[in-house]
């Protein structure tokens, strides 16, 4: 559906709901610290500060295949078409860790 679903692995249970995307979740990418994940739709690409589960970051886009670089400042993004880009992760100074 159009929402991520937070759960604590070990029960279960729910942690939260993020909600933000017009049509369905298809990829999502934690990035290596757990602080950001990066969901992506067909028609948007949204960052999330997970601790504080506020939207960080909005890019139209349509789906592809995502990673973060091992520090967690770049992301790659690459669509079905074959382009790629190399994207700056986004971090808010009161939400996140520095860029």
């Amino acid at each position: 559906d159009t929402t991520v679903q937070l759960r604590d692995v070990r029960n279960g249970q729910l942690q939260a709901t993020l909600a933000g995307h017009e049509v369905a979740v298809i990829t999502m990418v934690f990035s290596p610290d757990g602080r950001t994940l990066v969901t992506q739709s067909g028609g948007s690409l949204k960052l999330w500060h997970v601790p504080t589960r506020r939207e960080v970051g909005t890019l139209a886009t349509g789906g592809g295949y995502l990673a973060f670089s091992p520090d967690g400042n770049l992301l790659l993004l690459a669509d079905w078409q074959g382009n790629a880009w190399l994207l700056r992760a986004p971090y808010p100074k009161d939400a996140g860790p520095s860029p």
